[in-house]
């Protein structure tokens, strides 16, 4: 794990195609690598634990710079960016990120020029280190176990004990609270019981479950 004073994220199209980068400077300096608002950890270290290697944190602030081909107009879509006032015509998108009370895996987009809600081109992800927990072993640790709290409720649906849920999906307009949602059905699908169900479901195609009705007298 080294501290960076700035740091390039590559952005990829669905295809894995480089398009852009994006430069993201800290606003502060970094202390120690524990309080640093810019890090990079191995990449192996990375893809043994889900992590990207560039990571953030929380309560931090970040300049960022979309770097190009000439003659490209690429911005960054981001619920915790805003785009500088101050950009002229022909000059690269560039402004500030906030990651405020935020932290988890951070979903970043570039959009065709003034098209915000257009289709993205390019998509990167960086990590948002905790600061109050560690990220690795208490807060993804959290996150884990309410995955597998939402995996019970749904192994639960067919007990005889009923709860009645309603969503306000629609109703949340906070900074980043789909990627908190994304962040969850992520620890989800990469938990050992789903892949050990999907296992299983590949192995044996022609099983299906199914109930059987079992009659149990009362009166003895």
């Amino acid at each position: 794990m080294i501290i960076k004073s700035s740091a390039e994220i590559p952005f990829r199209s669905a295809a894995g195609v480089l398009v852009a980068y994006a430069v993201i400077t800290p606003v502060k300096d970094a202390g120690t690598v524990a309080t640093a608002p810019l890090i990079q950890i191995d990449q192996a270290d990375a893809q043994e634990n889900g992590e990207t290697e560039i990571q953030l944190r929380e309560s931090e602030s970040y300049e960022y710079e979309v770097r190009v081909p000439a003659g490209q107009d690429l911005r960054l879509r981001c619920s915790l960016a805003e785009r500088r006032k101050t950009i002229k015509n022909g000059q690269p998108d560039a402004g500030r990120l906030d990651t405020s009370c935020w932290c988890g895996t951070l979903l970043l987009e570039l959009v065709h020029g003034a098209a915000i809600n257009g289709p993205a081109v390019a998509t990167a992800l960086v990590d948002v280190r905790s600061v109050k927990l560690d990220y690795r072993t208490e807060y993804r640790g959290m996150l884990r176990r309410v995955a597998q709290e939402l995996a019970d409720l749904v192994a639960d649906a067919r007990s005889s004990a009923k709860v009645s849920f309603r969503s306000s999906f629609e109703e949340r307009r906070d900074a980043g609270w789909m990627q908190i949602q994304t962040e969850l059905l992520r620890e989800i699908l990469e938990s050992a019981d789903f892949a050990a169900a999907m296992h299983r479901i590949i192995t044996f195609p022609h099983e299906r479950l199914a109930f059987e009705a079992l009659e149990v007298r009362t009166d003895r």
